[in-house]
């Protein structure tokens, strides 16, 4: 099962946690289907809530299942689109005092324009603007 198999299941089918599979059941991923769920603007609170008390795999997907209403969704899934090179990376990776990996992570937490002015500051990295 992937993951949009499970959020069919939790918005639509709503089928019983106990009529899966043990290999169904173990590939169920609290993190994914949280984030996949958020993506619909309605289920914001709902996740929300879900997240501030933390529950098993099958508390959590009765409590999405109860609570979610019966109907199709289609949810656009985000992805990051930032796009830095590798002397960026590493000059963020020197600011913060860790590794290019854990910066690829930061990426997708920090705002684009706090990333620049850092940049900027740093090293003096600036997008030139055209003047008429």
């Amino acid at each position: 099962m992937t993951v949009f198999d499970w959020v069919n299941m939790i918005t639509f089918e709503k089928r019983e946690w106990d009529s899966f599979t043990e290999t169904e059941q173990s590939v169920f991923n609290p993190f994914i289907i949280n984030r996949v769920l958020s993506m619909t603007k309605d289920y914001i609170p709902i996740v929300d809530m879900a997240q501030t008390y933390p529950m098993p795999n099958k508390k959590l997907y009765d409590f999405y299942k109860d609570v979610i209403p019966k109907k199709k969704v289609w949810s656009k899934y985000i992805k990051s689109n930032l796009k830095y090179d590798d002397e960026q990376i590493n000059t963020l990776a020197k600011y913060f005092e860790c590794s290019t990996r854990e910066i690829k992570d930061y990426l997708n937490i920090l705002a684009k324009q706090d990333i620049d002015v850092i940049l900027n500051e740093i090293n003096g990295y600036s997008k030139k603007k055209k003047k008429k």
